[in-house]
């Protein structure tokens, strides 16, 4: 996979060997045997006006404003355009008509059960494509809410004051796994107990939330279509050892089907990163690698990536560098799908165009390898590494340095690099990228 676009070549210096025994507890594992490569990936972006080769918009389904019968039509008419295997549904606004995750309802989400009656618009819609003869390829959701620690708390109140009724409850507390019972609401507080309790509580009320999702959105199709259609939500996470949050705290193991769908954003904040030695974005990047290796292990993977310029939740000041080194590491396990968050930056539309443009590039160039067999056991890699691999694949600080500056995209000249010889411990020779 080689994208060509003009550079100026500077030969980068090699990784020491003695980076490699800082990290001797990890066995590197060879490259899964590969038979012919296969067509680039499918790709499927959030910006409905999109229009670049190898990217299609997501076609929209309102569920929180728009009528099922006007939903269903407009998603026809675009459905109807697009060839099988790039019909791909977003049920955007999920879960808030009725309100799923309603912070002030939270014992009755636990004792009565989550209030799914939207499917009821979810599956007029799905059956007025059906009578269509449209089929969706791909079910894709985004919904953030939920009922953790994080997100149940109004200004002026504390985590104990919500949790407090809660546990009072004895049929909210009957509900409750013995990992969670085990805490009073005192100890989600900080202090010795606070970190397993909010674990124990964010990891059973995001199981509950997902499988209510699922009900909406996978059994809802199923129930349509007679079959099970590949459904995702942001960050699902089918993860084989654990992986954190850029403030460190562990993702919760559930997903709506049998797809990881972590958001590989990458940005320098959060408090994981704070006390690192190397800098954040390169941290960041460990993270997000350690979370590609953890979850490939259990499934395909349908991740979500930014534009590449955006960073954190800025439109400007990523790295495209950065970007396209984890896209290498992802095409090298062989993901074919992704979700592109595009959105049109209305006061910077060129920065977005170009993205587009820069996006449409580098996954049109990539030839994504099938394994025979299963997938190895990738690397789980501590922050501060020196270097990462997946497969053929490595990327070393060295190279991040020299590639990443404070202010250096989106001016810098970039290029999808040509895989380097196999040997998972090869390290390849970079060429450097300078500004215009």
């Amino acid at each position: 996979m080689v994208l060509r676009i003009e550079y100026l070549e500077m030969d980068m210096p090699r990784l020491p060997s003695i980076c490699f025994f800082l990290a001797a507890f990890m066995t590197f594992m060879p490259a899964p045997a590969q038979t012919a490569p296969a067509s680039p990936p499918a790709v499927f972006c959030w910006n409905g006006s999109t229009k670049v080769p190898g990217i299609t918009p997501l076609v929209w389904i309102p569920c929180d404003w728009q009528t099922a019968p006007n939903a269903a039509k407009v998603a026809i008419n675009q459905l109807a355009r697009l060839p099988v295997g790039k019909r791909v549904l977003f049920l955007s606004g999920i879960g808030r008509r009725p309100k799923l995750f309603d912070p002030a309802k939270i014992r009755d989400f636990i004792t009565k059960g989550p209030d799914t009656s939207e499917s009821a618009f979810i599956q007029t819609v799905l059956r007025r494509l059906r009578d269509a003869k449209i089929t969706p390829d791909r079910i894709v959701i985004d919904c953030e809410d939920g009922l953790s620690t994080w997100q149940v708390v109004p200004q002026g109140s504390s985590i104990s004051q919500v949790l407090m009724p809660v546990y009072a409850d004895p049929a909210a507390l009957a509900k409750m796994p013995p990992a969670v019972a085990a805490f009073s609401p005192s100890e989600f507080e900080l202090g010795p107990k606070m970190r397993p309790a909010t674990i124990a509580w964010n990891d059973w009320i995001t199981q509950l939330g997902t499988d209510a999702l699922r009900r909406l959105s996978l059994d809802s199709a199923k129930a349509v279509f007679n079959k099970s259609i590949p459904t995702t939500n942001y960050n699902d996470m089918l993860s084989s050892f654990t992986v954190y949050d850029p403030n460190g705290w562990p993702h919760a193991k559930h997903a709506i089907g049998t797809e990881s769908s972590p958001a590989l954003y990458l940005a320098a904040g959060g408090n994981r990163y704070t006390f690192c030695k190397k800098d954040g974005r390169w941290n960041c990047f460990v993270n997000n690698v350690n979370v590609i290796h953890s979850t490939i292990a259990n499934g395909p993977i349908v991740p979500w990536l930014t534009s590449p310029s955006w960073n954190g939740d800025s439109p400007t000041g990523g790295s495209r560098w950065l970007w396209t080194e984890q896209l290498r590491h992802l095409n090298a396990v062989g993901v074919s799908t992704y979700l592109l968050f595009n959105p049109l930056e209305h006061d910077k539309p060129d920065i977005s165009i170009a993205d587009d443009k820069f996006a449409s590039s580098a996954f049109t160039a990539l030839s994504v390898p099938k394994f025979a067999g299963t997938q190895p056991t990738y690397n789980e890699y501590p922050l501060d590494a020196d270097s990462v691999t997946t497969g053929n694949v490595t990327t070393t600080y060295a190279d991040f340095m020299a590639n990443v500056t404070a202010s250096s995209a989106p001016l810098i000249k970039q290029q999808i690099f040509a895989p380097p010889p196999s040997g998972p411990t090869q390290t390849p020779t970079r060429k450097a990228l300078v500004r215009k």
